[in-house]
Protein backbone atom coordinates (compact mmCIF):
# COMPACT_ATOMS: atom_id res chain seq x y z
CA UNK A 1 0.00 0.00 0.00
CA UNK A 2 1.24 3.45 -0.26
CA UNK A 3 1.26 5.19 2.39
CA UNK A 4 0.91 9.19 3.68
CA UNK A 5 4.93 8.58 4.42
CA UNK A 6 5.62 7.34 0.72
CA UNK A 7 4.13 10.26 -0.81
CA UNK A 8 6.01 12.92 1.24
CA UNK A 9 9.21 11.20 1.36
CA UNK A 10 8.85 11.19 -2.61
CA UNK A 11 7.69 14.83 -2.66
CA UNK A 12 10.39 15.68 -0.69
CA UNK A 13 12.64 14.60 -3.17
CA UNK A 14 10.94 17.32 -5.74
CA UNK A 15 10.69 20.40 -3.71
CA UNK A 16 14.59 19.50 -3.04
CA UNK A 17 14.93 19.40 -6.92
CA UNK A 18 13.94 23.23 -7.09
CA UNK A 19 16.11 25.32 -5.25
CA UNK A 20 15.03 27.97 -5.96
CA UNK A 21 11.42 28.11 -5.02
CA UNK A 22 10.75 24.40 -3.48
CA UNK A 23 7.40 26.11 -1.99
CA UNK A 24 5.96 24.98 -5.63
CA UNK A 25 5.73 21.29 -3.95
CA UNK A 26 3.80 22.25 -1.30
CA UNK A 27 1.29 19.46 -0.55
CA UNK A 28 -1.89 18.80 0.74
CA UNK A 29 -4.37 15.50 1.46
CA UNK A 30 -7.65 14.72 1.67
CA UNK A 31 -9.27 13.26 3.99
CA UNK A 32 -9.36 9.68 3.50
CA UNK A 33 -12.18 8.36 1.63
CA UNK A 34 -15.15 5.87 2.91
CA UNK A 35 -16.09 2.64 1.43
CA UNK A 36 -19.35 4.31 0.59
CA UNK A 37 -18.36 6.82 -1.28
CA UNK A 38 -16.34 4.52 -3.54
CA UNK A 39 -18.53 2.07 -4.16
CA UNK A 40 -21.00 4.93 -5.04
CA UNK A 41 -18.48 6.18 -7.44
CA UNK A 42 -18.43 2.72 -9.25
CA UNK A 43 -21.69 2.54 -9.89
CA UNK A 44 -21.84 5.71 -11.12
CA UNK A 45 -18.79 5.00 -13.44
CA UNK A 46 -19.48 1.21 -14.30
CA UNK A 47 -16.11 -0.10 -13.27
CA UNK A 48 -14.08 -1.27 -10.19
CA UNK A 49 -11.47 0.21 -8.89
CA UNK A 50 -8.41 -1.35 -8.34
CA UNK A 51 -7.30 -2.32 -5.01
CA UNK A 52 -3.91 -0.32 -4.76
CA UNK A 53 -5.95 3.15 -5.61
CA UNK A 54 -9.11 1.71 -2.98
CA UNK A 55 -7.16 1.34 -0.18
CA UNK A 56 -4.63 5.06 -1.01
CA UNK A 57 -8.27 7.15 -1.20
CA UNK A 58 -8.87 5.04 2.06
CA UNK A 59 -5.79 4.89 4.15
CA UNK A 60 -3.81 7.71 2.57
CA UNK A 61 -6.42 10.33 1.26
CA UNK A 62 -5.99 11.81 -2.48
CA UNK A 63 -3.19 14.36 -2.53
CA UNK A 64 -1.93 17.29 -4.81
CA UNK A 65 0.63 19.65 -4.85
CA UNK A 66 -1.05 23.31 -3.33
CA UNK A 67 0.08 25.08 -6.71
CA UNK A 68 -0.97 22.83 -9.11
CA UNK A 69 -0.66 24.53 -12.65
CA UNK A 70 -0.63 27.63 -11.27
CA UNK A 71 3.39 27.73 -11.53
CA UNK A 72 6.18 26.85 -14.11
CA UNK A 73 6.96 23.89 -12.49
CA UNK A 74 5.51 20.29 -12.58
CA UNK A 75 2.85 19.63 -10.34
CA UNK A 76 0.42 16.69 -9.38
CA UNK A 77 -3.17 16.40 -8.68
CA UNK A 78 -5.00 13.41 -7.24
CA UNK A 79 -8.67 14.02 -6.63
CA UNK A 80 -10.44 12.79 -3.67
CA UNK A 81 -13.48 10.42 -4.26
CA UNK A 82 -15.89 12.83 -2.81
CA UNK A 83 -14.76 15.74 -5.01
CA UNK A 84 -15.20 13.26 -8.28
CA UNK A 85 -18.67 11.94 -7.13
CA UNK A 86 -19.68 15.38 -6.98
CA UNK A 87 -18.62 16.57 -10.11
CA UNK A 88 -20.04 13.06 -11.86
CA UNK A 89 -23.23 13.99 -10.50
CA UNK A 90 -23.34 17.50 -11.29
CA UNK A 91 -21.81 17.81 -14.62
CA UNK A 92 -21.79 21.43 -15.51
CA UNK A 93 -20.63 22.88 -19.18
CA UNK A 94 -17.45 21.85 -20.45
CA UNK A 95 -15.36 25.20 -19.95
CA UNK A 96 -15.82 25.01 -16.57
CA UNK A 97 -13.80 21.33 -16.42
CA UNK A 98 -16.68 19.42 -15.63
CA UNK A 99 -17.49 15.99 -18.04
CA UNK A 100 -20.03 13.30 -16.91
CA UNK A 101 -18.02 10.72 -16.66
CA UNK A 102 -14.04 9.69 -15.91
CA UNK A 103 -13.00 7.54 -19.08
CA UNK A 104 -10.10 8.77 -20.26
CA UNK A 105 -10.89 10.80 -23.42
CA UNK A 106 -13.52 12.53 -21.08
CA UNK A 107 -11.09 12.93 -18.02
CA UNK A 108 -8.65 14.58 -20.55
CA UNK A 109 -11.02 17.38 -22.42
CA UNK A 110 -12.22 17.77 -18.02
CA UNK A 111 -8.76 18.91 -17.70
CA UNK A 112 -8.23 20.79 -20.67
CA UNK A 113 -10.68 23.12 -19.94
CA UNK A 114 -13.45 21.98 -21.78
CA UNK A 115 -11.76 22.11 -25.35
CA UNK A 116 -13.13 19.53 -27.55
CA UNK A 117 -10.62 19.33 -30.69
CA UNK A 118 -10.42 15.86 -30.55
CA UNK A 119 -13.91 15.54 -31.57
CA UNK A 120 -12.34 16.31 -35.26
CA UNK A 121 -10.18 13.42 -34.96
CA UNK A 122 -11.72 10.44 -32.94
CA UNK A 123 -14.44 8.60 -34.06
CA UNK A 124 -16.69 8.02 -31.73
CA UNK A 125 -16.57 4.41 -31.31
CA UNK A 126 -13.28 4.86 -30.70
CA UNK A 127 -14.25 7.45 -28.02
CA UNK A 128 -16.39 4.99 -26.34
CA UNK A 129 -14.32 2.49 -26.56
CA UNK A 130 -11.82 3.93 -24.44
CA UNK A 131 -13.79 5.64 -22.36
CA UNK A 132 -15.60 1.99 -21.47
CA UNK A 133 -12.29 0.43 -20.74
CA UNK A 134 -9.65 3.61 -19.22
CA UNK A 135 -10.76 5.65 -15.83
CA UNK A 136 -8.61 8.95 -15.36
CA UNK A 137 -7.82 9.72 -12.00
CA UNK A 138 -4.94 11.70 -11.76
CA UNK A 139 -2.76 14.36 -13.51
CA UNK A 140 0.58 15.48 -13.66
CA UNK A 141 0.69 19.21 -15.42
CA UNK A 142 4.07 19.52 -17.18
CA UNK A 143 3.47 22.65 -18.85
CA UNK A 144 0.76 24.66 -20.47
CA UNK A 145 0.69 22.33 -23.35
CA UNK A 146 1.89 19.19 -21.93
CA UNK A 147 0.31 17.29 -19.51
CA UNK A 148 0.38 13.65 -17.90
CA UNK A 149 -2.54 11.53 -17.55
CA UNK A 150 -3.08 8.57 -14.98
CA UNK A 151 -5.66 6.12 -15.48
CA UNK A 152 -6.66 2.40 -14.75
CA UNK A 153 -8.31 -0.05 -16.69
CA UNK A 154 -10.51 -3.32 -15.92
CA UNK A 155 -7.81 -5.24 -14.96
CA UNK A 156 -6.76 -3.31 -12.58
CA UNK A 157 -3.69 -1.94 -14.04
CA UNK A 158 -2.69 1.27 -14.29
CA UNK A 159 -1.04 3.48 -17.34
CA UNK A 160 -0.02 7.03 -18.26
CA UNK A 161 -0.87 9.33 -21.23
CA UNK A 162 1.01 11.91 -22.22
CA UNK A 163 -0.75 14.41 -23.91
CA UNK A 164 0.06 17.67 -25.47
CA UNK A 165 -1.75 20.03 -27.36
CA UNK A 166 0.31 20.99 -30.03
CA UNK A 167 0.71 16.88 -31.48
CA UNK A 168 -3.13 16.66 -31.90
CA UNK A 169 -2.99 13.70 -34.37
CA UNK A 170 0.39 11.81 -32.51
CA UNK A 171 -1.66 11.86 -29.41
CA UNK A 172 -5.55 10.88 -31.01
CA UNK A 173 -3.06 7.82 -32.31
CA UNK A 174 -1.74 7.49 -28.50
CA UNK A 175 -5.70 6.98 -27.96
CA UNK A 176 -6.57 5.10 -30.88
CA UNK A 177 -3.64 2.38 -29.95
CA UNK A 178 -5.28 1.81 -26.42
CA UNK A 179 -8.13 0.23 -28.71
CA UNK A 180 -5.46 -2.09 -30.26
CA UNK A 181 -4.51 -4.05 -27.42
CA UNK A 182 -8.43 -4.99 -26.11
CA UNK A 183 -9.50 -8.50 -26.91
CA UNK A 184 -11.86 -8.63 -29.54
CA UNK A 185 -15.70 -8.51 -28.98
CA UNK A 186 -16.17 -12.14 -30.11
CA UNK A 187 -13.72 -13.52 -27.66
CA UNK A 188 -14.83 -14.33 -24.86
CA UNK A 189 -12.63 -14.06 -21.51
CA UNK A 190 -12.74 -13.64 -17.84
CA UNK A 191 -10.69 -11.16 -16.04
CA UNK A 192 -7.50 -13.39 -15.65
CA UNK A 193 -7.11 -14.39 -18.96
CA UNK A 194 -8.23 -10.97 -20.79
CA UNK A 195 -5.21 -9.77 -18.19
CA UNK A 196 -2.89 -12.00 -20.00
CA UNK A 197 -4.24 -10.89 -23.30
CA UNK A 198 -3.83 -6.95 -23.08
CA UNK A 199 -0.41 -7.69 -21.35
CA UNK A 200 0.50 -10.15 -24.27
CA UNK A 201 -0.21 -7.50 -27.46
CA UNK A 202 0.88 -4.39 -25.04
CA UNK A 203 4.35 -6.66 -25.65
CA UNK A 204 3.92 -6.62 -29.41
CA UNK A 205 4.22 -2.55 -29.52
CA UNK A 206 7.35 -1.06 -28.79
CA UNK A 207 6.12 2.89 -28.94
CA UNK A 208 4.86 4.93 -27.23
CA UNK A 209 6.03 3.54 -23.78
CA UNK A 210 3.63 5.84 -22.17
CA UNK A 211 0.41 4.84 -23.56
CA UNK A 212 -0.65 1.08 -22.59
CA UNK A 213 -1.37 -0.24 -18.62
CA UNK A 214 0.34 -2.75 -17.65
CA UNK A 215 2.04 -0.64 -14.16
CA UNK A 216 1.34 -0.90 -10.51
CA UNK A 217 0.06 2.23 -9.19
CA UNK A 218 3.29 2.32 -7.18
CA UNK A 219 5.69 2.10 -10.64
CA UNK A 220 3.22 5.23 -11.77
CA UNK A 221 3.69 7.18 -8.53
CA UNK A 222 7.50 6.54 -7.99
CA UNK A 223 8.19 7.44 -12.00
CA UNK A 224 5.84 10.16 -11.89
CA UNK A 225 7.88 11.84 -8.96
CA UNK A 226 11.10 10.59 -10.16
CA UNK A 227 10.29 12.32 -13.67
CA UNK A 228 9.86 15.48 -11.56
CA UNK A 229 13.12 15.22 -10.36
CA UNK A 230 14.72 14.86 -13.09
CA UNK A 231 13.50 17.39 -15.22
CA UNK A 232 14.22 19.73 -12.14
CA UNK A 233 18.40 18.55 -12.67
CA UNK A 234 20.81 20.97 -13.97
CA UNK A 235 21.63 18.35 -16.47
CA UNK A 236 18.12 18.88 -18.04
CA UNK A 237 18.14 22.47 -18.96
Amino acid sequence: MISRDTIIALNAGAAAADTENPERFDLAFAAPDTAQDIAALEALLNIRIPDELRSLYQECGAFRHVHYDDSSSQTIALDAVGAVLERVRNPGDRWYGCHAGQGLVDFIYAKWGGRTDLEEILDEATVKLVNDNYTGFGCRYINDDVHDYWYFDRNGMFGNLRFDQDELHYNSWKIESLCDVLPPDDIVFDAAQRRAYILGEIAVFSEPKDTFPGMTLRELIDGQFASIVAEMSPEAD
